[in-house]
């Protein structure tokens, strides 16, 4: 399509062209030859241009006619993932591909910093040498050197053969498409907005810098994991009016959490995201030998990423074989009435976390059947919450509720009650009691040794191999009940910096999972339900009432002295 393209602008602007040479009294005979052999002279020209030439490997060719909303493209180093990205920004905006605007498209290009704009996205872009190219055995015209059709993994016999006749491919982007460019550093080679003869504007950033907002795109590209989370964000945003396709090329060796849930959607299934992965050993362009000395300089944990294209993550996640489609989940269904519940909260304003769970008369297993994440809210919006959950469920009676006991035992700024004491009281004056009353203001406290409940969530986790119980694990969630614990399971890694540190930070909210974590580190024992009288539950609020009013004279008495 491209050539076709190509050929019917060129012969048009050559009969042009002599139509004027005619009207101005030049013999239209000799201008005619005279536009022949420069209309030849150009197509021989173009036919050698890098999008002209190009082949993709077979992977990169299913990217390529992929129309999905969000493609990712990842894999291994020295896998080909720049190039194919590359190529695809270059059909784009040259107007040769049909999945984007012909003309006066708009294109967002983000890189992991500057340097990495500069090279190796921009060169590959609009400097020769992008991919190799060969004259024809046969046909004597250039072509791009090609794989073995009966092996993709190996070169055409040829090509092989003669490595010495290879030469650099024409750029991607030709320099007679570029019609205006400014450079956020010209020195560096650091591009900052490009404008081309198809009307398209390439907008590039670097991730370490604020994003791009209030722009709306036809096509947006990151490149390598990105520093600065917000400009995927604005990206799908810019996206919405008009439709934008938008693909992420890198190999995943820093663990970034955009990337890795994107993938996560992709295998889960998603129409909207498509993953494609390259690897070092499915490119042929390069020689074994090669590979295998760059392998050999690898520790088996760089190995995994930058050579099979696992992501890095995966090697640092808190609880790698968490699977709620499998072992650890069951399909949703009331929870028995003789079932021992239990309820505990990791309370905040910006994030408030809240399981539901359940210990069966067996004590086969932890049923955990609801879970939530309240955000911008206070004690009161949480019970209100709990409230209609526990309608939503049938009712029932809680044995015990644990808190976070950092939190729990936070003061407000003048007040004497503690965090604990404003939730414990907001959801009693809501007519829910527990059974058991815990020595934070109505609370247990929930274990601050990170290391013991996640040795203690682990342990849920584990399938168990004998006894009467054999190929289950003791955790059990419903599935699709609490998507949000299901999240941040799966997200929970260690620091990189500091492998014996969990990794925190905006993107890695873990509000619901410490709850399960507290819950698991609390070895909860199944206790039989039995109903409770009004006066009883009476009885139950005022002794509490009077300890904690104790409590708080006692500290009103010291501050005076």
């Amino acid at each position: 399509m491209a050539g076709k393209d190509m050929l019917t602008d060129l012969i048009g602007k050559g009969e042009e062209l002599s139509r004027r040479q005619e009207f101005q009294g030049i013999d239209p005979r000799q201008a005619r030859r005279h536009r022949a052999k420069e209309l030849l002279a150009t197509i021989a020209k173009r036919k050698k241009e890098g999008l002209y030439l190009y082949r993709p490997l077979p992977i990169s060719a299913k990217f390529h006619r992929c129309g999905s909303r969000i493609r990712v493209l990842d894999g291994s180093n020295q896998s080909g993932k720049t190039l194919t990205a590359e190529v695809e920004v270059a059909r784009a905006v040259m107007g040769l591909d049909a999945k984007f605007p012909r003309h006066n498209g708009r294109a967002l290009i983000v890189g992991y910093d500057g340097d990495h704009l500069a090279d190796p996205m921009f060169r590959t872009l609009t400097e020769p040498g992008a991919y190799s190219i060969i004259r024809d055995e046969h046909t004597k015209q250039w072509r791009s050197v090609r794989v073995d059709p009966k092996d993709p993994r190996k070169l055409d016999p040829y090509d092989a053969a003669y490595r010495e006749k290879w030469q650099e491919s024409e750029p991607l982007l030709p320099p007679r498409m570029i019609t205006g460019r400014s450079w956020e550093s010209r020195k560096d080679r650091i591009p900052r907005n490009i404008t081309l003869a198809t009307g398209w504007q390439m907008l590039w950033r670097s991730s370490k810098g604020k994003p791009v907002r209030g722009r709306q795109f036809h096509l947006w590209h990151f490149d390598e994991e990105i520093d600065n989370e917000e400009f995927l964000v604005e990206a799908r945003r810019g996206s919405m009016r008009r439709g934008a396709l938008g693909f992420w090329s890198a190999t995943p060796q820093t663990g970034g959490m955009q990337l890795y849930n994107l993938r996560r959607r992709a295998d889960a299934g998603s129409e909207n995201v498509k993953a494609f992965t390259l690897l070092l050993a499915d490119n042929p362009f390069y020689p074994e030998q090669e590979k295998q000395a760059f392998i050999d300089g690898l520790s088996r944990e760089e190995a995994e990423v930058r050579v099979f294209g696992k992501y890095a993550i995966v090697g640092r996640k808190v609880y790698p074989y968490y699977d709620p489609m499998g072992e650890h989940g069951y399909e949703p269904r009331p929870i028995p009435a003789d079932y021992c519940r239990e309820l505990i909260l990791d309370p905040g304003r910006q994030h408030c976390g809240t399981i539901f769970g359940a210990i069966d008369p067996d004590e086969a297993h932890a049923w955990v059947y609801d879970a939530f994440d309240l955000r911008n809210t206070d004690a009161n919006g949480w019970a209100d919450h709990v409230v209609k959950r526990i309608r939503q469920h049938g009712g029932g009676q809680f044995e015990r509720w644990i808190i976070d006991q950092q939190m729990g035992k936070q003061r407000s700024s003048g007040q004497a009650e503690t965090v604990a004491w404003f939730y414990f009281q907001a959801l009693t004056d809501r007519g829910v009691y527990p059974r058991q009353t815990g020595p934070l203001d109505g609370f247990f406290e929930g274990s601050n040794d990170v290391p013991a409940r996640e040795e203690a969530l682990l342990d849920w986790m584990t399938v168990r191999h004998e006894g009467p119980h054999t190929g289950t694990s003791r955790l059990q969630v419903a599935r699709g009940m609490a998507p949000e614990l299901d999240d941040q399971i799966a997200n929970a890694q260690m620091d990189s910096k500091n492998p014996k540190k969990r990794k925190q930070g905006k993107e890695l909210p873990e509000d619901v999972l410490v709850c399960l974590e507290y819950w698991a580190a609390s070895n909860p024992v199944y206790r039989l339900p039995e109903s409770q009288p009004a006066a009883e539950e009476t009885r139950l609020m005022r002794a509490l009432r009077r300890k904690q009013q104790a409590t708080r004279t006692k500290q009103s008495t010291c501050r005076v002295g």
